[in-house]
């Protein structure tokens, strides 16, 4: 499944380089993990990427102003990989950098608005900018949360948010497959359902779409999973950004593969 953090139009975009400012800042957290019997420390460098570029059409033009940001683990080359792929949508492997890869997704972004025929003729700009942090760590599994916020002109801001989560062991993405056993999808989307309801009194969802969408965080009181507003609840849209429901481990239990990544954590 991929699990980028949006859905890139890919082709050939029509467009000028103008200017590209590119910033790279390493910075640090931290956080803890087994390796056998014994523990190191992961330390986090986050990668910043600032782009600023424009494309001129029929004497206007159309600017594409970014601001990226991006976590990931020193001196453990299978993770940070593993990060590549699944969040940036690198599938070239190991052939890019850290860096290399966050600039590869931003320029596929860039492309994607610079070449779309709504805004080329006319005076536009998009606004984007990613965030990325750590909001459940411990010895075994880390969550990173990817917030990206997109701007065009002066329309409302959209909002979308991804979880990726990873064994840090063998750094490894951890989906709905590694975690439930076989035919888990209709019971958990009936706990959804249930969460939903008593999250959310008096709130009409479209119950189709809060299914097992693999957009989860790994928490110490159990998985998050996060929908699309304007997709489960549309009427909630100008409210919430993003309907997030937490299903605790002791609901869980039925479902969940034994043993499993997180069977320190039910």
């Amino acid at each position: 499944m991929n699990q980028s953090v949006l859905s890139i139009h890919r082709g050939v975009a029509r467009y000028t380089l103008a200017t590209v400012a590119l910033l790279l800042v390493p910075l640090c957290y931290s956080c803890t993990k087994h390796g056998g019997s014994h523990a190191a420390d992961i330390t986090w460098d986050t990668v910043t990427l600032q782009v600023i570029d424009s494309v001129e059409e029929s004497g206007e033009k159309a600017y594409f102003i970014g601001d990226f940001t991006m976590l990931f683990p020193q001196e453990h080359q299978a993770l940070a990989q593993e990060i590549r792929r699944v969040a940036l949508g690198d599938e070239a492997g190991t052939s890019l950098t850290n860096r290399e890869a966050l600039k590869s997704f931003a320029t596929r972004m860039e492309q994607a608005f610079l070449s779309d025929s709504t805004y080329m003729g006319t005076s536009s700009q998009q606004t984007v900018s990613m965030i990325t942090t750590i909001p459940y760590k411990d010895a075994h599994v880390a969550t990173l949360c990817i917030d990206v916020t997109t701007r065009n002109n002066n329309e409302e801001a959209f909002h979308s948010r991804r979880y990726c989560c990873f064994a840090l062991e063998k750094g490894e993405a951890l989906g709905e497959r590694s975690l439930f056993v076989e035919g888990y999808e209709e019971q958990l989307h009936r706990l959804l359902l249930e969460e939903a309801e008593e999250s959310f009194p008096g709130v009409v969802f479209i119950t189709d779409e809060l299914t097992p969408n693999g957009n989860f965080a790994i928490k110490e009181a159990g998985i998050q999973y996060c929908f699309s507003t304007e997709t489960v609840a549309p009427q909630l849209n100008h409210n919430n950004e993003a309907v997030e429901l937490l299903l605790p481990w002791k609901r869980l239990t039925a479902i969940l593969a034994t043993p499993s990544p997180v069977s320190h954590l039910e």
